[in-house]
């Protein structure tokens, strides 16, 4: 969860926003090689010898779960894996670990869409055109935007800490007293399963889980609905005669619309309130259900951070 992963996220969304209403996903696993490469260049580890261990390929989504670009398990179809060398390292991590390792990837991926996907929204309104509007559906709009990225980053810190630094300090002083083979895949093992643990992969949090991705949803039809109202508005500017001096951010999907009547923005605006009046009420739904496992229950004590990151000031 550093240079590499936001280098690697970001380089993916950009695919995913290219498939969006348009062509098909890319299935051909050249253009995960590509993008597995833009991101090695970007963060500095291209030249690292283990970097050609490295895979990102493309899973063919089953019949029953049809892959959607602009859901929040979109990533989830895509594997990055690690090839391990023969000797000791094999028995070390086995296929169970690499499944593990990915679920992780899956859940930190996630975080990091809908990072991205926040940070993005403010580009958009921080336009010449996006300022032009200046009203108070705007600022609106950046109240909830504000909200969302509140609760993105608390969570973002908890997984760094509580998820990340905390199982590798406790992997590392586990390393320096390991006596043999044995000692060192239990001492693997009980990394793996601390970070999964506190990453919310077991039958007891996959409630919460099943929260996080509602509201990680909610966060990309947020986005898509901020879209919709910066294209109307720009409509509106070209109804009157007036571009609205836009910055040129974002006119790959502005530039190409029709002229769309005024109702289309108060509709847009409508359904923003409607996701913040969702999300606001998902949120809390999260926060009961941390606030028992952190107390009425007195399970994973480790949650507490969480609690305190979330709770509103």
């Amino acid at each position: 969860y550093g240079d590499f992963t936001d280098c690697l996220a970001t380089t993916l969304l950009e695919q995913l926003d290219l498939s969006a209403g348009g062509p098909a996903w890319p299935v051909n696993n050249q253009s995960y090689k590509r993008c597995l490469e833009i991101a090695l260049k970007a963060s500095g580890f291209i030249s690292e010898p283990k970097s050609k261990y490295l895979s990102l390929d493309f899973l063919e989504p089953p019949p029953s779960r049809p892959f959607r670009p602009h859901n929040i398990d979109a990533l989830d179809f895509i594997q990055l894996s690690y090839q391990v060398e023969e000797g000791p390292l094999c028995v070390m991590i086995t296929k169970d670990s690499m499944n593990r390792y990915t679920a992780i990837w899956h859940f930190l991926m996630k975080i990091k869409r809908a990072a991205l996907t926040l940070r993005d929204i403010w580009v958009m309104f921080k336009t010449a055109l996006g300022r032009s509007l200046g009203d108070n559906r705007v600022h609106q709009i950046n109240l909830f935007r504000h909200e969302m990225d509140h609760f993105v980053k608390a969570l973002e810190q908890y997984v760094i800490i509580q998820a990340l630094q905390v199982p590798w300090k406790e992997f590392s002083e586990s390393l320096q007293q390991a006596t043999g083979l044995e000692s060192l895949c239990k001492a693997h093992q009980d990394y793996l399963h601390s970070i999964c643990h506190r990453c919310l992969m077991e039958k007891k949090t996959a409630t919460l889980a099943r929260i996080l991705d509602t509201i990680f949803n909610l966060i990309l039809q947020f986005h898509t609905q901020a879209a919709a109202i910066i294209v109307s508005a720009k409509s509106q500017f070209a109804l009157n005669g007036d571009e609205g001096n836009d910055d040129g951010d974002h006119d790959e999907f502005i530039d190409v619309q029709p002229i769309l009547p005024l109702h289309w923005l108060d509709r847009a605006a409508a359904l923003v309130q409607k996701t913040r009046a969702e999300f606001q009420e998902m949120s809390a739904t999260l926060y009961n259900v941390l606030y028992k496992l952190c107390y009425a229950k007195g399970y994973q004590p480790h949650l507490h951070h969480l609690l305190v990151m979330m709770t509103p000031h």
